[in-house]
């Protein structure tokens, strides 16, 4: 277990009282499967083993303050693996290539990242270093579930004390979804046709449950070309700036496209990349008690006040006798 001091420390100095007021400040939050490798084991083909297991435990993904969505399908016999899975896992596979014509086709080949890896590092200028091999978030929108089950296939939660402010996230386009959208796959057409788009909608979520705003971001656009239309897209990751949704407790995400069917939704592959998506939080301190000797062992808790025996990746309190500092355990 790794402990880093968080971005902004925070040291109390306690007498024999309990803390009681929430002592709380503005924290940056960043989402990245950076160092989580080991709760996000991974397949040779680079993505999470767990994404369509059936065992019930991975309803959503855990990093920190945030809760990512994740769903399966199962068949009526609920034996393993379920036969689809919707919202987001962790993939390190970065390929860029065209799997259409490859053994499985896309469904055995969904996991790339049109950018080639994730984010190692922000330079000055806001422009990502990319490796491949580096985590990054895969999401999958269901139209169906959204639709019909009346739920959000993509949404992430904040696990902070009180609502968030998010600042924007890096975005780039999965392959199915981008060779789709140039060349077709068989099942979805190309995006070349006057007033073809595709996009990605962040809805904000407030403490109520209500939605607050919107922030689109387009993916793939028809634009012309000599006598007709070509499909644009840029395969690189995007900063989306998200400042738009305010404070929120949650963002879910929705796609839409020119490529419909009727009755079914649509046609194109509902795929794209997510990472390090940015928020501005408060972390509070609540009801720890701090009447230990100055010699007493660590002892851990969340942000709210419960007591951790054995903490996983996360923020917490720490607390060792008369002193409660707040730490990032990776």
């Amino acid at each position: 277990m790794h402990i880093s001091t968080h971005a902004r420390r925070l040291t109390l100095t306690l007498g024999a009282l309990a803390l009681t007021a929430a002592m709380a400040q503005a924290d940056e939050f960043v989402l990245s499967a950076n160092g989580h490798l080991n709760d996000f084991p991974q397949t040779e083909k680079g993505y999470w083993t767990e994404t369509l297991s059936c065992l019930g435990k991975y309803q959503h993904l855990n990093l920190g303050v945030f809760d990512l969505t994740h769903n399966i399908s199962e068949d009526p016999a609920n034996t393993e693996p379920a036969y689809s899975w919707s919202g987001f896992i962790v993939c390190t596979n970065g390929s860029d290539a065209d799997m259409l014509a490859e053994p499985g086709g896309w469904i055995a080949n969904q996991w790339g990242c049109m950018a080639g890896g994730g984010i190692k590092a922000i330079g000055d200028d806001n422009t990502p270093e990319v490796e491949k091999g580096l985590p990054y978030f895969l999401g999958y929108w269901s139209y169906y579930l959204d639709n019909s089950m009346d739920m959000h296939t993509c949404e992430i939660k904040f696990n902070t004390d009180g609502p968030c402010t998010p600042q924007g996230v890096f975005v780039c386009p999965a392959p199915w979804a981008y060779y789709g959208n140039m060349e077709g796959d068989g099942w979805a057409r190309p995006l070349n046709q006057e007033g073809d788009i595709e996009t990605l909608i962040f809805h904000g979520v407030g403490a109520d449950g209500t939605e607050l705003a919107t922030v689109t971001h387009t993916l793939a656009k028809a634009v012309p070309d000599g006598d007709g239309y070509r499909c644009e897209q840029n395969p690189a990751w995007q900063w989306v700036d998200l400042t738009a949704l305010g404070d929120v407790t949650s963002v879910y995400m929705t796609m839409e496209t020119t490529d419909n069917d009727p009755q079914y939704g649509p046609n194109s592959a509902m795929y794209f990349c997510l990472d390090r998506l940015t928020v501005i939080g408060t972390a509070g301190i609540g009801n720890v008690a701090a009447d230990a000797p100055a010699d007493a062992p660590a002892e851990y808790f969340t942000i709210d006040g419960r007591k951790v025996a054995n903490p996983t990746a996360g923020l917490y309190i720490v607390r060792r006798g008369n002193t409660a500092t707040k730490v990032l355990v990776k």
